[in-house]
């Protein structure tokens, strides 16, 4: 039976139980595991023999990222974890007309097989199919942002993967998640550093943002805070003249996390992917709807204008 979808890790089948339900059926790809270990083995040696060569790659502490990395690839390979994931995101709309999260058949899945609801419905990667129904596309891109601002305000946990072909449209301008396999975590703390950046941006106050990433940053080599802030009042200065309805915040932040990376400052990792989603968040629903941004609060889908004392000027 040909998948309905593939990647590296595994394949999505779709199937019908014998009481008639329609499902999926995602199944890890054989040897995946072992051949990851070994990977990640050959890649740890390497990084320690480099480390120890170059005191600057040193500074950046290659096998400390190389371990994150691996932790992340290791909880997307196992379905066990997957399945509490969507079942923790899931109680997140629990109450919510807007959003569908599958239902795992935890008596049928483990950690190589996952069997959920098949979610019916257009994904957005397919273009054809939403334009030949009418889709309403602004109204799908508001959706998104709110439900992305419900996870990231509401819930410890949110999807980290808002690319189109992992959201679907249904019936009715609701949306389904899907791939639950890359999901982050967020604190309160956490949560509290990112609105102080936003408002630092909203502010176009390079000082400001600058302090609130070294208080939760780590640096790899020294840094020069005045010479830090300046590098971040130029990154804002093209923001000046633009009014809340034109700054695309995915975009400041994609700037921001070159710039963090050329200073040797590292953000803690669950904030690092929290930005990595809102950017990916934000480039998705500009395919649906360029006029809309996370800090545009017409239509009120702004992601963050009530949690950052935006002022919609």
């Amino acid at each position: 039976m040909a998948p309905v979808a593939s990647a590296s890790i595994g394949q999505v089948h779709r199937a019908t139980l014998h009481n008639g339900v329609r499902v999926a059926v995602k199944v890890r790809r054989p040897g995946v595991r072992t051949d990851i270990d070994d990977d990640f083995w050959l890649l740890n040696k390497f990084a320690r023999i480099v480390a120890r060569l170059s005191s600057r790659v040193r500074a950046y502490d290659p096998v400390a990222i190389l371990n994150e990395f691996a932790v992340l690839l290791c909880a997307e390979t196992n379905f066990t974890t997957e399945a509490h994931n969507l079942g923790a995101v899931r109680g997140t709309f629990a109450t919510s007309d807007a959003v569908t999260i599958p239902q795992v058949m935890t008596d049928m899945s483990g950690d190589s097989l996952l069997v959920m609801d098949w979610i019916e419905g257009i994904p957005l990667s397919d273009w054809e199919r939403l334009e030949a129904v009418g889709a309403d596309r602004a109204g799908l891109a508001r959706a998104i942002l709110q439900a992305y601002a419900v996870m990231i305000f509401q819930s410890d946990l949110f999807h980290a993967d808002p690319h189109p072909g992992n959201i679907i449209a249904l019936k009715g301008g609701r949306l389904g998640l899907i791939d639950f396999g890359e999901v982050g975590s967020v604190t309160p703390a956490e949560r509290s550093a990112l609105l102080r950046m936003v408002s630092a941006v909203l502010g176009r106050d390079g000082d400001a943002l600058a302090e609130a990433v070294l208080s939760v940053s780590r640096t790899t080599r020294a840094v020069d805070r005045a010479d830090f802030g300046a590098h971040l009042t130029a990154l804002l200065h093209p923001l000046t003249e633009a009014s809340l309805k034109d700054v695309r915040l995915g975009e400041v932040l994609g700037r921001l996390l070159h710039l963090l990376r050329s200073s040797g400052i590292v953000l803690p990792s669950d904030l690092a992917i929290l930005i990595k989603t809102m950017i990916e968040c934000e480039a998705t629903t500009d395919e649906l709807d360029p006029t809309l941004s996370m800090l545009n609060p017409r239509g009120g889908a702004c992601i963050l204008r009530t949690h950052s004392g935006a002022d919609g000027t």
